[in-house]
């Protein structure tokens, strides 16, 4: 999965400790890092920065997903977020056709100890390979 980002960063913090402000619960993921349902259009069009845009391949641990039904994650509330873990959910997940008929996943991650960032030019090679022959649906870790 991919993280669009206008910032440079080594690890994935919860939104509110960068923002006491900050509504958001979530950190987002897209399995689409080109269009523009992708990650590349969040971290360039959305927040207007073309030049410090950076996309982060990541490996996502969640053991307890719930899927919305809907054709993008909203916003996760504070209400939401107790809500989730009094479920024990971990992450939450929209699906949709994109563009050119592509299949976008959008996730919405709760902690950052559940995303392992892809560093090294080997990890985002073998990662590639991995999305290029077609386990989309293998990089959420689903338990019952």
């Amino acid at each position: 999965m991919y993280h669009g980002s206008i910032k440079l960063f080594e690890k994935f913090v919860k939104p509110k400790d960068l923002d006491k402000n900050s509504t958001q619960n979530g950190i987002f993921f897209t399995n689409d890092k080109d269009t523009k349902e992708g990650a590349r259009w969040y971290s360039e069009l959305r927040w207007g920065r073309f030049d410090t845009s950076k996309i982060y391949p990541a490996m996502l641990n969640a053991l307890n997903l719930k899927e919305t039904g809907r054709n993008k994650v909203e916003r996760v509330t504070d209400e939401d977020l107790k809500l989730y873990i009094d479920q024990r959910i971990d992450a939450i997940e929209s699906r949709w056709t994109g563009d050119a008929g592509r299949d976008v996943h959008e996730l919405a991650i709760f902690e950052p100890k559940q995303i392992h960032i892809l560093g090294s030019e080997d990890d985002v090679r073998g990662f590639d390979e991995f999305l290029n022959n077609g386990n989309n649906d293998s990089l959420v870790i689903k338990k019952g």
